[in-house]
């Protein structure tokens, strides 16, 4: 009909118009497109021309001189602008290497790595070498591209600078116990006449009495539990912005990460630089625990537990701690292990914690120390090579604390850790440690051997999340490094994985034997120290369970056990 007629050329005049506005808007897009490719060709050649006349110099001059002034404007930031260095060269060289895939020319601002160029405000990097900011990213532009090849090697030169003035900067590091003249300043202290073995073998009780130094000043007991708190505390710290982290990223990014960085999960919670984690902080809630009740009371412990954890706290604390500190306000303490199966969870967490119980057992029997750690560890694990990694570390620790650098010997200690401990896959490693440093002697008057590094990658899983294989691990770098806290506490960081217990089981152990004098100023400074929590906190509790000491029979509070019985007194 003649009404289907007009309907059907009416639509066909739609379609028509439609497809020639289609048409311009294509050909609108090609036009721009093509504008676009015209400029960037001009653009590169341009950039290209300045490379072939010379140009370049000026540009290069220009970029070295701005690196000369951030490395000096960041001298106490130097592990940081490594790290922001290192950034930047990594993704050059994948641009360098790979121009067409444009998935490596864009960097989303969400990624966790800028903090550090951030931190050294390295953006103004990011520019002068052609990237431009985008909406949500960092994009670098087809006419930069000639700019990258060239940045490449300065990059690279500056790094080695960087890595000298890292050098310099360790030679000189002012420590709590020497003023800049090299003079000792601390208080005067009296170390222990008893050592004369070099085995880490403990007196007989009543043998070994911790001699007080003059008055007014600290006791060599208090001194050392102060050093193993403190250097706990900072391996904690130091490791825990690169926790997970492979060996090879972490020397790579930092060559020697001996400077705090800020820790990336904490957003803006109060600490910043010197930000202790969830290990320090279970460490610290036991020391008060044991203080306050004045005994190892494991119900008034796990409420301290519960009220000091708050769900999604930014400190990170161990998976398995997040569960039970989680479930001890509603479920009894002697039934939260099983939250992680059977027998409970075998990480590692219990390495931190069990430092207070070790200061504070270390004049009781060896049976009466290990009853104490098996209490201490009921709310998280009953897993019995967990337990017995953690007994084999408690009984190290306050053996140290009877023992003088001038009379350690590690292999000794080595010797007396693996006949004392019982459980076959950590003796097994213990051996091999042993083994290997017996092979590699430097210097054996002075108790200095070193190990292949091949065998931290034979001792356990990269991540060490196991206790036997996180303590084999401290084992290894204390054996090495015990001469030498501060370098100990960075090699820890630096064997990757669970970078944060494994330095902070170090620093205990460097701590119980030389003391805190040791530390860094720069360390102490920077370390997280609010009220009830921190810095002062830790060294006045330290001092107090310094002073608490094993003397006669009373009971471990432990559900209803009492197999063992243990009771402190102040002195």
């Amino acid at each position: 009909s003649r009404e289907s007629c007009f309907l059907k050329m009416t639509k066909h005049k739609k379609e028509k118009k439609k497809e020639k506005k289609e048409q311009k808007k294509q050909l609108k897009l090609l036009k721009k497109e093509q504008k676009r490719a015209e400029k960037i060709e001009k653009q590169v050649a341009k950039v290209a021309g300045y490379i072939e006349d010379g140009k370049w110099k000026k540009i290069a001059e220009k970029l070295k001189e701005h690196l000369e002034e951030k490395r000096e404007e960041y001298s106490d930031k130097l592990c940081t602008y490594h790290a922001a260095l290192a950034f930047v060269l990594e993704l050059l060289n994948n641009v360098n290497q790979n121009h067409g895939d444009l998935k490596q020319r864009r960097i989303s601002t969400s990624v966790p790595q800028l903090r550090y160029l951030q931190n050294v405000d390295g953006e103004d990097l990011f520019w002068r070498i052609g990237f431009k900011p985008g909406e949500d990213s960092y994009i670098l532009p087809d006419y930069s591209l000639p700019l990258v090849e060239k940045s490449i090697p300065i990059l690279k030169l500056e790094i080695a600078e960087t890595r000298l003035r890292i050098d310099k900067y360790c030679e000189g590091i002012p420590r709590l116990g020497k003023s800049q003249e090299g003079q000792d300043t601390t208080t005067t202290t009296t170390t222990t006449s008893s050592s004369s073995s070099s085995s880490a073998t403990k007196p007989e009780d009543g043998e070994a009495k911790e001699a007080k130094a003059e008055p007014g000043s600290l006791s060599d007991v208090q001194n050392r539990a102060i050093g193993a708190l403190l250097g706990a505390t900072c391996g904690d710290i130091l490791g825990a912005p690169v926790e997970t982290w492979r060996p090879e990223v972490i020397d790579k990014w930092f060559y020697k990460l001996i400077q705090f960085q800020d820790l990336p999960h904490a957003g803006d919670a109060p600490g910043g630089t010197g930000r202790y984690t969830g290990d320090t902080e279970l460490m610290l809630t036991c020391c008060k625990s044991i203080f306050v009740q004045d005994c190892l009371d494991m119900k008034h412990m796990a409420q301290s537990l519960a009220e000091v954890y708050v769900d999604g706290d930014p400190r990170a604390y161990p998976q398995c701690m997040e569960v039970v500190c989680g479930k001890l306000e509603d479920q009894s303490y002697l039934t939260t292990a099983s939250f992680w199966g059977k027998d409970g969870a075998q990480h590692n967490e219990g390495l931190t914690r069990v430092l207070p119980v070790a200061i504070t057992f270390r004049e009781a029997p060896a049976e009466v120390l290990d009853e104490a750690v098996k209490s201490l560890l009921v709310i998280s694990t009953t897993h019995v090579d967990g337990i017995k990694a953690v007994q084999t570390l408690a009984r190290l620790e306050r053996s140290l604390f009877f023992l003088t650098p001038d009379t350690f010997d590690p292999l000794g200690m080595l010797d007396e850790v693996f006949q004392g401990c019982t459980c076959v896959n950590l003796r097994g490693r213990i051996d091999y440690i042993r083994k290997q440093a017996k092979d590699n002697p430097i210097d054996q008057a002075k108790g200095i051997y070193r190990v292949p590094p091949k065998t931290y990658e034979d001792l356990a899983d990269v991540q060490q999340a196991e206790a036997l294989e996180a303590l084999a691990v401290a084992l290894c770098v204390f054996t090495e490094w015990w001469h030498d806290p501060l370098e100990a506490v960075v090699q820890a960081v630096h064997k990757g994985g669970d970078t944060n217990t494994i330095a902070g089981v170090v620093g205990a152990l460097c701590g119980a034997l030389h003391g805190y004098d040791w530390l860094p100023k720069e360390w102490f400074e920077q370390m997280e120290n609010l009220p009830e929590t921190g810095r002062d906190t830790l060294i006045q509790v330290a001092s107090k369970i310094a002073n608490l000491s094993y003397t006669k029979m009373g009971k471990i509070k432990c559900g209803k056990a009492s197999q063992h019985k243990a009771k402190y007194a102040l002195n």
